[in-house]
């Protein structure tokens, strides 16, 4: 792994987030927090600089149509 991260800092000239250190987890402790963090995950691809797509709804990759009862909720 080291090897790569340096082939690619020195070839690519860039440092990415990729092979910086873990991910930040914070503990969720009521549902508040729930709330906020689901709010946050589903709001992602609208809230970009150039959003993904214009409504939630549209986003296929997202579980937020399940949420609110338009589509089928997946069996795994």
């Amino acid at each position: 792994m080291a090897y790569t991260h340096s082939a690619i800092t020195v070839l690519k000239k860039t440092d990415g987030a990729l092979f910086r250190g873990r991910y930040k987890s914070l503990l969720v402790e009521d549902d508040i927090d729930a709330l906020y963090v689901s709010r946050y995950i589903h709001r992602n691809p609208i809230d970009m600089k150039r959003p993904l797509v214009t409504r939630l709804e549209e986003y296929r990759h997202s579980s937020y149509p399940a949420y609110i009862n338009k589509s089928k909720v997946p069996e795994w």
